[in-house]
């Protein structure tokens, strides 16, 4: 793992930093959870900005630390807690590209805000995010693990920590033009097939519009690591049986689902490994579906899932169902699918 190999494939080819361009990076001291390395961001954050700082560029270092935050919320009272839109206004001005380190790395700072606290959260977190689209500002979303997040998922850390900067380290020239193939290729056909194993599940697609997540943009906000295609399905057209190697829920992560679709609801499920069998997964499963997404990855560094969809969902041919069922997502995965037109696998040319 080089550190300032990986900072300036992001700077350079990912992020294409210009000259005078000023850019905010947001990192965290976890200090709050008695965590064995409070410092884990920095090292990356420091090869970021001194790429940037090589393209002419100027960083901003936002340093906050876990154990603030969390004090903040206890000790400010939701009064003096929200911030009036014109300091939302004046930060976001500042810059042109905002790059979060922090984003997701600890789930359990979210279960320690006070319940009073949480809808002046999501309103301070929603006033931010319209001013950098308001603005025509860029976020970057890094998605840093850390030994919490890796706790939270049940995952062993150092797994974690080698995905993440595998993924981030891909050709991401020759992804953009892998994802731009299979896009084209699911135009040819209205009718398609899953094969997972023995079975079979037919569907077709909602509208022909795919979004592909290749290291730009998607409007003003990009998440990394990255790599997959994602396309809308129609939900009536799902009949049969998906096999899921890999089941994800929230922070649950269960394996060897199948799952029966009639006429794009889920009419039966089936734990093959009996240790699988969850009676809230299965009893969510069996509600109305709202909706439907194909979902493929296309990131060539990843190959085998270590139990944490942000980064399985780009594992290279990974195919995978996300449901939204209740306002709950569903991921249903399986990294040896084939999709079949007149029995021709489309991922084979990729």
């Amino acid at each position: 793992m080089d550190l300032a190999e990986i900072s300036y494939n992001i700077v350079n080819v990912v992020l294409k930093i210009r000259q005078g361009q000023i850019i905010t990076l947001s990192s965290e001291i976890h200090n709050g959870y008695d965590l064995d390395n409070p410092l884990i961001e920095i090292p990356f954050l420091e090869e970021i900005a001194l790429s940037i700082r090589k393209k002419k560029g100027f960083p901003v270092l936002d340093i906050a630390s876990e154990n603030l935050r969390k004090r903040s919320f206890i000790e400010i009272n939701t009064d003096n807690f929200q911030l009036p839109i014109q300091y939302y206004e004046k930060w976001v001005s500042m810059s042109d590209i905002f790059i979060d380190f922090g984003w997701r790395s600890n789930p359990y700072f979210v279960q320690d805000i006070p319940n009073r606290y949480i809808q002046q959260f999501k309103k301070t977190v929603n006033d931010l995010w319209t001013q950098i689209q308001k603005q025509n500002k860029k976020i970057v979303l890094m998605g840093f693990p850390t030994e919490a997040l890796a706790k939270f998922y049940n995952i062993n850390y150092s797994t974690l920590k080698d995905n993440y900067f595998e993924a981030l380290n891909c050709n991401y020239q020759n992804l953009k033009k892998s994802i731009l193939i299979l896009e084209g290729n699911l135009t040819k056909s209205d009718e398609w097939n899953i094969i997972t194993e023995d079975r079979s599940l037919k569907f077709s697609f909602h509208e022909n519009r795919a979004i592909g997540y290749y290291g730009d943009f998607n409007n003003s906000h990009l998440i990394l690591p990255t790599g997959k295609l994602e396309r809308k399905v129609n939900l009536e057209s799902l009949n049969g049986i998906f096999y899921a190697e890999t089941l994800y829920f929230e922070n649950i992560v269960l394996n060897d689902v199948q799952v029966i679709f009639e006429k794009g609801q889920i009419h039966g499920v089936d734990f093959l490994n009996r240790q699988s069998a969850n009676n809230t997964i299965q009893n969510l499963l069996l509600n109305h579906i709202d909706d439907c997404f194909l979902s493929i990855g296309m990131n060539p560094n990843l190959n085998n899932p270590i139990k944490y969809l942000l980064f399985d969902e780009c594992i290279k041919k990974n195919t995978m169902l996300k449901l939204s069922i209740n306002n709950k997502i569903i991921s249903l995965g399986n990294i040896h699918a084939n999709i079949s037109q007149k029995d021709k696998d489309i991922l084979s040319e990729v």
